[in-house]
């Protein structure tokens, strides 16, 4: 199954979203043999990971369909974060299988994030959640860590997926469920910056991207 949402954000912004239910040989019958991603680790990378990376790959593609812009192809950099070949726009993606989001921003780097409530991120949470935002949480509340989780690794890949700790360096101000947003600040390169991000859910999972 393709495609199972495409959501156009803004006139520079534009998201999709692909349940994966091919195989690897259908995806790579789909290239026509041509290299998916171009870090020569085609071989160490699990299979289910080929997968998500190839559904993404595809999802960026449809996206460029539909706003009209040319696609060659993608690169991960040195720290794996996706670029477009020719570098027209500004490109993140996410996995949570069977979903794999692409998100393209046309004039400003851009990050997005799917993820699912689960019991690890209570156990986790000494690691990303700091004092200022205990408020947030009510108890072990999973929806409410999963947003922030989520918000964080968005702002993280925005920024280039280095140089920033989830802990330290970005904090949650709000969550507002009504209006589906997310409220942040983050320490970047000394300088603090405020983000806005959106949220909607996907079945089981959350999705969050900046804006």
């Amino acid at each position: 199954m393709p495609v199972v949402l495409t959501k156009r954000i803004s006139e520079d912004e534009i998201l999709a979203i692909w349940e994966i239910t091919e195989s690897y040989e259908e995806f790579e019958e789909r290239l026509h043999r041509t290299p998916w991603i171009d870090n020569g680790q085609e071989g160490t990378i699990h299979p289910i990971k080929r997968l998500e990376y190839l559904a993404c790959r595809f999802a960026t593609e449809h996206l460029t369909e539909a706003i009209n812009i040319p696609f060659h192809g993608v690169y991960k950099d040195f720290h794996g974060k996706p670029h477009p070949k020719g570098d027209e726009f500004f490109l993140s993606w996410s996995h949570a299988y069977p979903y794999a989001v692409s998100c393209i921003h046309l004039k400003k780097p851009v990050g997005i994030d799917i993820e699912r409530p689960r019991e690890q991120l209570v156990r986790a949470s000494r690691k990303y959640v700091n004092d200022e935002e205990l408020s947030l949480i009510e108890g072990n509340n999973l929806d409410q860590l999963c947003l922030i989780w989520a918000a964080k690794e968005a702002i993280f890949k925005m920024n280039g997926r280095s140089g920033l700790s989830l802990k330290d360096d970005i904090t949650i101000e709000s969550i507002e469920n009504t209006k589906k947003k997310v409220l942040s600040k983050a320490n970047i390169n000394g300088s603090i910056k405020k983000i806005s991000l959106d949220f909607f859910r996907m079945k089981e999972n959350w999705v969050v991207y900046t804006r």
